[in-house]
């Protein structure tokens, strides 16, 4: 994504890696209010982890995510948890994800 002076806001390779989790999550969203509950929120990360997860991952994962403790996990708050750069919170690491893909043979 660009800005008006041409200068990156996010580079290609990044946008594009975050591109199937935004679709995930509009996949899961079913009545498409752009918030997800506690079960949009489990069927979401059994999308990106292909297996279903077990309901304790996803009620931590809501708290780690629900910044503003509504009980529902808004698509900024997603992708905000997203890119995080904590490792104790943040679920998609670029620099981790780049180096996997680049040495993954299979």
């Amino acid at each position: 994504m660009m800005c008006y002076e041409g200068n990156s806001l996010i580079s290609d390779e990044n946008f594009k890696a975050i591109c199937s989790p935004w679709a995930a999550f509009s996949a899961v969203d079913v009545n498409n209010d752009n918030e997800l509950d506690i079960s949009e929120l489990k069927n979401l990360f059994w999308l990106i982890d292909k297996k279903e997860p077990e309901m304790m991952r996803i009620q931590a994962e809501m708290a780690a995510i629900d910044y503003d403790g509504s009980g529902t996990i808004d698509r900024i708050e997603f992708i905000g948890y997203l890119v995080s750069p904590d490792n104790k919170c943040g679920y998609f690491d670029f620099e981790l994800r780049k180096a996997f893909t680049k040495y993954d043979a299979d």
